[in-house]
């Protein structure tokens, strides 16, 4: 994953969405148990955890005849479903990863919120806000009197960790509502598309 600042989309101007729509093929599920442990060492007791993930994978069709796959989509499928996938990247390239899935069978609409959240939104970490308190509240314990040190990480959180938050939800936002809309535009498509074929006879 992409978890560079400076190579994550910072600005809700350098957003770059397009979707594609297919017919499910081949879709297949199932199971991966994942164990992890710890200890054992010094005398330690040993502590064994395991936890169940779904995975799964489907082909799409595209009307024109092109077949891609798609991996660990976090919705329901099955064969025959219609989907609308909703790529994102950053401008000026013109590729970008799955992070929307739509289902035109049940309507779920839901994204893959691993790689949209872990490779394009900007980071707001948590440490920016934490550390300069904890650092003041260090020297205000060995500097008894200096309230003034407060003003120090109460700085930093200003120009550092609510402009990185400010800018993730603009982006998020932004990207978000790329994907409604070219989800609302499949739909349309489709639409339309449906009443111009000629009804079938009974």
């Amino acid at each position: 994953m992409n978890t560079n600042w400076k190579e994550k989309i910072r600005s809700p101007e350098l957003v770059m969405a397009f979707r594609r729509t297919g017919v499910v093929q081949g879709s297949a599920v199932w199971s991966e148990t994942r164990v992890s442990g710890g200890g054992g060492a010094n005398g330690q007791a040993v502590s064994v955890s395991s936890s169940v993930v779904e995975r799964n994978r489907f082909f799409v069709i595209e009307e024109d005849g092109e077949e891609w796959e798609a991996k660990d989509a976090p919705i329901a499928v099955r064969d025959g479903h219609r989907v609308t996938v909703v790529f994102i990247g950053q401008k000026p390239s013109t590729t970008g990863w799955p992070c929307y899935y739509y289902n035109h069978n049940t309507a779920e609409f839901r994204a893959n919120e691993d790689t949209l959240k872990h490779k394009w939104a900007p980071p707001s970490k948590g440490w920016h806000f934490v550390a300069p308190w904890i650092a003041a509240a260090l020297c205000g314990a060995f500097s008894a009197g200096l309230g003034w040190v407060m003003a120090i990480p109460a700085a930093f959180v200003t120009y550092t960790y609510f402009p990185r938050l400010k800018a993730r939800k603009a982006v998020l936002t932004s990207i978000e509502s790329a994907a409604y809309g070219l989800v609302d535009e499949a739909k349309r498509v489709l639409a339309a598309s449906a009443a111009a074929s000629p009804a079938t006879e009974v």
